[in-house]
């Protein structure tokens, strides 16, 4: 993500970059349900980790940001697009449950 975030002023370059990224994904198996998990993971810990400075709108601006990259990452890879709308929990025992 890194990569991602600093190559932000060359939108094409970086574009380009997230497809091959996704392209090359596919090649070590990931399958679609994989980046929705990862993108529920992220979001789960920035929410655990920033606690009150995790707000609504910054959680909105996450959301659409995973979105704008698994969907970049998908691309024409995958038959259709995905969206991260379901939540994890981390329970005590540190097991996750999706709802």
């Amino acid at each position: 993500m890194d990569k991602i975030i600093q190559g932000i002023e060359n939108k094409d370059e970086t574009i380009k970059y997230v497809k091959a990224l996704g392209k090359r994904h596919v090649k070590y198996g990931v399958i679609k349900h994989h980046y929705w998990v990862v993108g529920r993971a992220v979001l789960t810990t920035l929410e655990a980790g920033l606690a009150e400075s995790f707000t609504k709108p910054i959680k909105q601006h996450w959301v659409k940001f995973l979105q704008l990259l698994t969907n970049l990452m998908i691309d024409d890879h995958y038959e259709e697009l995905i969206h991260i709308d379901k939540s994890i929990i981390l329970h005590e025992d540190h097991k996750f449950q999706i709802i």
